[in-house]
């Protein structure tokens, strides 16, 4: 594995690669997710991801399709995603696949700081895990900002966790099916309160627990550790947890703080994600994008 010293601009620090992640946070980097610039989706894609759903927020007009934008472009696997990029993701389900156990599938993914990407490294992690046979359910338990409802542009009063955990709702009617038949979406819901409090309340934690059976993965996008003790509390539940890092953006004190609230949480990280890096070759040289369509994602029929 390629070992570069990290990089200091405007006198923070970043980390670069996983050697260097193992030797200053004995955390390994289970993923590395190349930079991914072209705006692949669109509203239309969107808007018929959700099959057949009532609580689609009518589409606006965007023009803004920067990498990781989490509004604009955070579903960036499609039929014409690069190869390296869609690559990654495969290497990561596979690492994934070999640190799960039977019943052992709930998944979190958080961050030190908005804008790492967790919500896109979440995503994009499901609808390849989806594509690889496996039955997905993403659940937004960012409930502040609901930045993956607002990714499948589903309506702020659609059905979800809340309705199910506090109103018996049964998961089967909050629970919205995809495009693609083995994944599944579950929204915060309307929600009413404090969301550390909710999440933190039994009948929440039980029925995010209670869905293990129906899933091979289930996949829970939460707040910052640094802005909220949200993801600590879902962490408890979690069967394993992904620190996403984002390469050249997150700034080293914000990553020491969160992995500090985490240890005095007795919560462990199970691997960082290294997001938005540059994929380099044996010879130190760039790797470029396929740019040929990516027959794989096919499956997905949009």
């Amino acid at each position: 594995m390629l070992s570069v010293l990290y990089l200091k601009k405007n006198s923070r620090q970043f980390i670069q690669s996983s050697a260097e992640s193992l030797s200053r946070y004995q955390i390994p980097v289970v993923a590395r997710i190349p930079s991914h610039k072209s705006p692949v989706q669109s509203d239309t894609l969107n808007t018929r991801f959700i099959r057949n759903s009532v609580h689609l927020k009518k589409q606006n007009t965007r023009s803004d399709t920067s990498s990781y934008n989490p509004d604009n472009n955070t579903i960036m696997i499609g039929p014409e995603t690069s190869i390296s990029f869609f690559d990654a993701f495969r290497m990561f389900c596979t690492s994934v696949d070999k640190m799960t156990e039977k019943n052992h599938n709930i998944i979190l993914f958080t961050s030190a700081v908005n804008g790492d990407g967790k919500t896109t490294a979440a995503i994009n992690f499901g609808i390849t895990a989806a594509a690889e046979g496996k039955s997905v359910l993403l659940i937004d338990c960012n409930l502040r900002n609901r930045r993956l409802a607002r990714a499948f542009s589903i309506d702020a009063s659609a059905p979800g966790l809340y309705d199910i955990a506090f109103r018996s709702m049964p998961a089967k009617e909050a629970i919205l099916f995809t495009e693609y038949h083995s994944l599944f979406v579950l929204s915060p819901g309307d929600v009413t309160g404090n969301p550390t409090g909710l999440l933190a309340r039994t009948e929440t934690l039980c029925s995010i627990y209670n869905l293990k059976e129906m899933f091979d993965y289930i996949i829970i996008d939460s707040p910052p550790v640094n802005a909220f003790a949200d993801a600590a509390v879902l962490a408890e539940i979690a069967d394993l947890n992904f620190f996403v890092v984002r390469n050249r953006f997150t700034p080293d004190e914000e990553i020491q703080k969160s992995l500090k609230s985490m240890e005095l949480s007795e919560i462990n990280i199970s691997g960082f994600v290294l997001n938005d890096v540059q994929l380099v070759s044996e010879n130190n040289t760039p790797v470029r994008s396929n740019p040929h369509k990516n027959k794989f994602i096919s499956g997905f029929d949009v």
